[in-house]
């Protein structure tokens, strides 16, 4: 067979650069190709209460879920449309709606802050205490558009046993040195350190080294009974 007519073979690692050389040809061609089209749109009149960008926060966290589940579980939430709740407060209408709307989706009731090992004080277990509380943390850590304010909303209700409680349901010795292997790496180096620092508040904070670290910034940040406590008595 003449040397013309033999057939090329490529190895995978070939193929796989070829390919990728391809995409970033398509997206190169397509970003080209909206640019010109947005040149070809006419300057469109400026609103006159135009929307807030909506963006992701900046961190280096990254939080896994299913895209499409998220969005049809926040229009369960928020609904198809509808007012926009960026850069303002939640009224505690509109907090009790989306508490309610989500109860109503997995067909539960609408009772909060009830569980029987709940230890917040009565006269906070209201709707009217929570979204106070949620609007003073979503304006001090600039969670301020919708789509930070569904996810954090979303997270405080998983982690809070659907805001029934603040506290762990199980009685943390699991966590105790010598339950668990990431005790120690986690401060966890004495018998009864589990019960002690188990899951805690509607984040679910656990563990020794995160429940103290906490303390030590509300103690220099916060007003409350923590406010100038040394190290060694949040210890």
């Amino acid at each position: 067979m003449g040397e013309s007519s033999k057939l090329k073979y490529t190895s995978k690692t070939e193929e796989k650069k070829r390919d990728e050389n391809g995409f970033l040809d398509l997206m190169k061609l397509g970003i080209e190709l909206k640019k010109e089209e947005e040149r070809k749109e006419e300057p469109k009149k400026e609103e006159k209460n135009p929307k807030p960008e909506r963006t992701f926060p900046s961190t280096e966290n990254v939080y896994h879920f299913h895209p499409i589940a998220f969005v049809n579980h926040m229009k369960k939430i928020f609904g198809e449309g509808g007012e926009c709740y960026c850069n303002r407060d939640l009224t505690v209408e509109e907090f009790k709606n989306i508490f309610t709307r989500i109860r109503k989706s997995e067909k539960l009731g609408n009772g909060i802050l009830n569980h029987n090992n709940c230890a917040i004080p009565s006269n906070d277990k209201t709707f009217k205490r929570l979204t106070q509380e949620l609007n003073k943390v979503a304006n001090k850590y600039g969670i301020n558009q919708c789509v930070q304010k569904m996810h954090f909303i979303a997270q405080l209700y998983w982690e809070s046993a659907r805001f029934t409680t603040g506290l762990e349901f199980a009685d943390g010795s699991a966590y105790n040195p010598g339950k668990h292997v990431e005790a120690s790496n986690n401060g966890n180096t004495q018998m009864g350190d589990g019960p002690k620092y188990k899951g805690r508040g509607f984040m679910q904070l656990t563990w020794r080294n995160s429940q103290i670290e906490y303390l030590k910034y509300a103690a220099r940040n916060t007003d409350g009974d923590l406010k100038g406590k040394t190290d060694a008595q949040l210890g």
